[in-house]
C-alpha cells in the first residue's frame, strides 16, 4: 500500500539480474534481450531436469519465466514518449563514455537539443512524472550509466560543453522519487561523487584552480536535488557527509570555484553546501563537516567585504538557516543583522524579484533553529503576505515560511501566532478552489494553531479539511507532487495530530485517516523520526476514545512494535501510553490474565476488602487519615511550580507523588501504581496538560479508579473539551503568575482537607485488611526476616564507613554528632527488628491448636503490615543518612 508498482519492479533481485547488461566491446550495445534470455532459462530448465530432475528448483525457474513475463508485459505497457527520451538518454551516455573525443564533436547543438527536447518538456510535466517513473524502473541501465557519466563528467566537459548538462538535468527532476535514489545509491552514486570530488580538489591543488567551472555547477546542483530529502532522515547523504575525506574536498573545490564561478552560480554551490550541512545534522557531525569544509565562509566574507550584488547573496544565506543550529550560529556571529535585512529588503517595491530569491526566507525556517531566528519578524511577513499580489513569488514565500513557523514552534510561541490573527487570514484559504490557493499548506497551518480546540467557529465549516490532509498524506507517502509541490508525510500527520486533540474530531480521523496511518507504521519501506513521531502522536490521540473497531489489533500491534524498536525515545513513550490506554483506560481489561491492565493481576489475589479497592469520592461524610500518598499529575513545562507545591505539602506531613526524572521505560507501571494508591490526584490545568497523551492517560485513569481530584491552574488558562468536562463545576486553584503563591497554599490546603488529613504517626490508616492464609502470614514473616538480614549488613557497611570516616583527620565537629547518632540509630533499629521477629514468630497462627486464634492472627497480620511499612520507611531514611554522610565527607577529600 505504500510503495508503487514502479518501485517493487526496480528492486526485485531476480528482476535486476535480468536487466543485467552482458554488452560487446565493439559498440556498446545490447546484444540479448528479454526474449534470448527467455530462450536459455529454458534451456537450463530442460537440462536441470534431465540431470537432477528437481522439483524444488523446477519451480524456481519457472517463477523466474513468469517474473520475467510479467516484466515484459509491464514494459510493454510503457508510455511510448518516455521509453523513447529513454533511449536517447541511453545513446547519449554510451556515446560519451565510450567515444573518442572527435566522435562526441560529430553531435551537433541543435540535434542535442532534438534529442533531449522532449525529454526535458515532458519531464517536467507533473501529471507525466509518474510515466516516466514507471518507464525508468524498466531500464535500470540509464541509471547505471549515469553513475558512471558522474564519475568521469570533468574529462567529458573538457572535450564537450553541452552535452554534460542534460543527464544532470533529465535526474534532478526525477531524484526526489525515493526509488530513483536508491537505485542511484545501490549503483554507488555516492562513492563515484566522493572520487569526483575529490579529484578535482586535487587538481585544484596542484594547478591552482578547479579543471572546468560548469562541471562543477551542475555537480554541486545535483547534489543538493540529490541529498535534499529530510523526509528519511537525510540516511542518502550520510555516506558523503560523515566522510571526512570528502568535506575537506569538497571545501577546497567550493573555495576554489568561488571566485571563477559566474555569481548567478553561485547560488548552486550554496544550495549543495546548506543541504548537506542539513545532513550533517541530522547524523550528528555538523561540527566536524562545518570545520573541514569551512562553509560558508567564501559567501560570508564576500557579503562583509560588499561584493558584487551582495543583496542576492544575503538571501541565499538566509537559506541555511534551514541547516540547524550550528550553521545558524555560525552565519549569526559574522552576521549578526542579516534576517532584518532580507526582511527589510522585501518590504521594497523597487526590487526586481526575478534576480533576488524571497524563497530563501521559506527554505530558512525549514528548522527549529531557523525558526527561532525568524520568529521575531513573523508579523512583518504576515503583513507582507497580506499585501503581495496573490500567486507572485513574494506570496508563496511568505506563504511557506508562516508555514514553517507554525510548524517549528512551540505552544506558548503560537499564541503570539494566534494573537496576529494568522489564522483568520489563512482559514479563508482552506476552502480554496485552486490548487494555486494551496488549501492543504493552509489547513496545515490552521491545525497547528486551533486544531486542539473543541468546535472552535473557524472549523465549523471546514468538513473537507481532514480529506484534504488524508489526500495529502498520501500523495507524499508516495513522493507525488500535490498542489505544485511536494510535501513530507510527517507535514499532515503533525496537522492530524493537532486536530486529533479534540474528541469532536476523533471518530472523523479514524475513518478516513487511520487505515493510511497504519499503513506507514507496517510498510518496510524506511520513514524519518518526525513522520513515526506524528504518526504514533496521531494514533495514541485517538486511543483516548473507542473509535477503532476493527482496527483496534492492528493499531496495538503497531504499538507494540514502535515500543520496543521505536526511532526516538519519545515514540516509544508514546506508543507505550497506547497500548496502556486500549488495555486499560477506554475498553477496559479483557479476561484474559496477559491482557489484564497494570496492577489488576495484584488486584485480583487480594480480597475484595483489600486496602487498594477502597473508594474516595467527593461524598465521603469526613476527611480520612492519609495512608498513601498525594499524587501530583502535571506537564513537563510547570515542574519548577509544581516542585514547589511539592515541598509545601511534605512540609505539612503528607506524603507526595511525582515524577521527578521524567519516569523512562518503566512510566506505565509508576504511573498505574502511583494512581491506585493516591489518596487525592493534582491535576494541573494549563494548555499543555490538555495537549498531551501521558497527562490525560493519568487523568483518564484516575478518573476510572474513581480517585478525588484537586485542580490547580498553572497559568491563564480556561479549560475546554475533556480537560473542561473533566473539571467541570469544581474549583481551582489559582498559581498563575499573577496569583500570590503564599496565598493559595492554605487554600490548596483546604481543599485536599476535604478528602484526606497528614498521618500524624506515619504509620497509615486503621482501616482493616484482608485475613490472609497462614501461609501468606509466613512469607510476611519471612520478608521481615530478610529486611533483618538487609538491615545488619547495612548496619556493617555503615560501621565500616563511619569507621574510615573517623579515621579522617579532617572529620569536623558536626559530622562527628552525625556518625554517633547514625551508629546509635542503626544499633536501636538492628535490635529492634530482632524483637519484632521474635514476636512475630512466637505468635504465628501455626503455633497455636485453637482454631479460634483466627481473629488473634488477623490482628496480628495487621500488624505485620504496618511494621513492615514502617521499618521500610526507617531504612530508607538510614540509606540517605549514610549517602549523605558519605558526600559530605568527600567533598572535604
Amino acid at each position: 500500500s505504500s510503495s508503487s508498482s514502479s518501485s517493487f519492479l526496480l528492486f526485485s533481485p531476480s528482476l535486476f539480474l535480468m536487466n543485467k547488461m552482458d554488452t560487446e566491446s565493439s559498440d556498446g550495445k545490447t546484444t540479448i534481450t528479454l526474449e534470448v534470455k527467455k530462450v536459455k532459462v529454458q534451456q537450463a530448465l530442460s537440462s536441470l531436469q534431465e540431470e537432477t530432475n528437481t522439483t524444488t528448483a523446477t519451480q524456481h525457474i519457472v517463477g523466474v519465466l513468469d517474473a520475467s513475463k510479467k516484466v515484459k508485459e509491464d514494459a510493454d505497457t510503457d508510455d511510448k514518449e518516455c521509453v523513447d527520451a529513454l533511449k536517447d538518454l541511453e545513446d547519449l551516455l554510451r556515446k560519451l563514455l565510450l567515444s573518442q573525443r572527435e566522435e562526441v564533436s560529430q553531435f551537433e547543438d541543435d540535434e542535442i537539443h532534438s534529442l533531449f527536447g522532449n525529454l526535458t518538456a515532458f519531464n517536467f510535466s507533473e501529471e507525466n512524472r509518474p510515466k516516466m517513473l514507471k518507464a525508468l524502473s524498466h531500464h535500470i541501465q540509464v541509471v547505471e550509466l549515469f553513475v558512471n557519466f558522474v564519475e568521469k563528467v570533468v574529462q567529458i566537459a573538457s572535450y564537450h560543453f553541452n552535452c554534460i548538462q542534460y543527464p544532470f538535468f533529465f535526474f534532478n527532476q526525477l531524484v526526489n522519487n525515493t526509488s530513483v535514489r536508491e537505485s542511484l545509491a545501490k549503483a554507488g552514486i555516492f562513492d563515484g561523487l566522493s572520487e569526483t570530488i575529490t579529484g578535482i580538489a586535487n587538481y585544484a591543488q596542484l594547478v591552482g584552480r578547479v579543471p572546468n567551472i560548469w562541471a562543477v555547477t551542475l555537480l554541486m546542483f545535483f547534489i543538493y536535488h540529490l541529498c535534499n530529502d529530510h523526509s528519511t532522515n537525510f540516511s542518502f547523504a550520510k555516506p558523503l557527509v560523515t566522510n571526512d575525506r570528502f568535506a575537506r574536498a569538497l571545501g577546497t573545490v567550493l573555495n576554489r570555484a568561488w571566485k571563477r564561478i559566474h555569481h548567478d552560480h553561485k547560488v548552486f554551490l550554496l544550495s549543495a553546501g546548506f543541504v548537506l550541512c542539513r545532513a550533517a545534522d541530522r547524523c550528528n557531525c555538523v561540527d566536524s563537516f562545518l570545520q573541514k569544509s569551512d562553509f560558508p565562509m567564501s559567501a560570508i566574507e564576500e557579503v562583509k567585504e560588499g561584493g558584487d550584488d551582495t543583496l542576492g547573496l544575503v538571501f541565499q544565506i538566509v537559506e541555511g538557516f534551514g541547516g540547524g543550529t550550528v550553521l545558524v550560529k555560525k552565519i549569526t556571529s559574522h552576521l549578526p543583522n542579516i534576517v532584518n535585512t532580507v526582511i527589510t529588503s522585501m518590504e521594497r517595491d523597487d526590487l526586481d524579484w526575478d534576480k533576488y530569491s524571497p524563497s530563501s526566507l521559506w527554505n530558512g525556517t525549514n528548522s527549529e533553529a531557523g525558526t527561532t531566528a525568524i520568529l521575531p519578524y513573523v508579523e512583518r511577513i504576515h503583513n507582507l503576505f497580506k499585501k503581495s499580489n496573490k500567486y507572485s513569488t513574494m506570496y508563496y514565500a511568505c506563504y511557506g515560511a508562516i508555514g514553517n513557523i507554525c510548524r517549528y514552534t512551540t505552544h506558548e510561541q503560537r499564541q503570539k501566532l494566534r494573537d496576529l490573527n494568522i489564522v483568520e487570514t489563512f482559514s479563508s484559504l482552506m476552502n480554496g478552489t485552486k490548487k494555486e490557493d494551496r488549501p492543504t499548506q493552509a489547513v496545515c497551518i490552521v491545525a497547528n494553531l486551533i486544531g486542539h480546540i473543541e468546535s472552535h467557529p473557524l472549523l465549523i465549516a471546514t468538513g473537507d479539511a481532514i480529506e484534504l490532509l488524508h489526500v495529502s498524506l498520501k500523495k507524499a507517502w508516495n513522493d507525488e507532487p500535490f498542489e505544485g509541490g511536494t510535501s513530507e508525510p510527517w507535514e499532515p500527520l503533525q496537522a492530524l495530530a493537532h486536530f486529533a486533540s479534540a474528541d469532536d474530531n476523533k471518530a472523523k480521523i479514524t475513518e478516513v485517516c487511520a487505515g493510511t496511518i497504519l499503513d506507514i507504521l507496517e510498510s518496510p519501506q524506511q520513514i524519518c523520526d518526525r513522520t513515526e513521531r506524528y504518526a504514533v502522536v496521531t494514533l495514541c490521540t485517538l486511543s483516548q476514545l473507542p473509535t477503532f473497531g476493527d482496527n483496534k489489533p492492528r493499531v496495538k500491534a503497531a504499538f507494540q512494535r514502535i515500543k520496543g524498536e521505536g526511532q526516538t525515545d519519545f515514540a516509544r513513550r508514546q506508543a507505550a501510553i497506547g497500548v496502556f490506554l486500549l488495555e486499560n483506560v477506554v475498553n477496559g481489561a479483557s479476561d484474559d490474565e496477559g491482557d489484564a491492565p497494570i496492577l489488576q493481576q495484584q488486584r485480583r489475589r487480594k480480597s475484595k476488602k483489600s486496602l487498594l479497592s477502597r473508594k474516595l469520592t467527593r461524598n465521603t461524610s469526613a476527611p480520612q487519615r492519609a495512608t498513601n500518598h498525594i499524587m501530583i499529575s502535571y506537564p513537563w513545562k510547570h515542574q519548577p511550580l509544581m516542585k514547589k507545591i511539592h515541598n509545601s505539602l511534605t512540609s505539612t506531613g503528607y506524603n507526595v507523588w511525582m515524577d521527578i526524572e521524567n519516569i523512562g521505560g518503566s512510566i506505565l507501571e509508576a504511573m498505574a501504581s502511583a494512581v491506585e494508591q493516591a489518596d487525592v490526584v493534582l491535576i494541573c490545568l494549563c494548555e499543555d496538560y490538555f495537549l498531551s497523551n501521558a497527562c490525560r492517560t493519568e487523568a483518564s485513569y484516575a478518573y476510572k479508579c474513581k480517585k478525588p481530584l484537586v485542580f490547580i491552574r498553572a497559568e491563564d488558562y480556561s479549560a475546554t473539551g475533556w480537560l473542561g468536562a473533566l473539571c467541570g463545576t469544581n474549583l481551582y486553584i489559582d498559581f498563575d503568575a499573577n496569583s500570590q503563591y503564599g496565598t493559595q497554599i492554605p487554600l490548596l490546603l483546604k481543599e485536599i482537607g476535604r478528602y484526606i488529613v497528614p498521618s500524624s504517626d506515619g504509620e497509615g490508616s486503621s482501616s482493616k485488611a484482608s485475613l490472609l492464609p497462614s501461609h501468606a502470614f509466613q512469607k510476611q514473616i519471612d520478608s521481615l526476616n530478610e529486611e533483618l538480614v538487609f538491615s545488619k549488613k547495612k548496619a556493617r557497611d555503615a560501621e565500616k564507613q563511619v569507621e574510615m570516616l573517623e579515621a579522617t583527620a579532617t572529620v569536623n565537629a558536626v559530622i562527628k554528632r552525625e556518625m554517633n547518632r547514625l551508629k546509635l540509630e542503626l544499633s536501636t533499629l538492628t535490635n529492634s527488628l530482632i524483637k519484632r521477629v521474635e514476636g512475630l514468630e512466637s505468635s504465628h497462627p501455626h503455633r497455636s491448636t485453637d482454631n479460634n486464634n483466627n481473629n488473634k492472627s488477623t490482628e496480628l497480620l495487621e500488624k505485620v503490615i504496618v511494621e513492615q511499612q514502617t521499618m521500610k520507611e526507617d531504612m530508607s531514611a538510614l540509606r540517605q543518612d549514610v549517602k549523605s554522610l558519605v558526600e559530605a565527607m568527600s567533598k572535604q577529600g
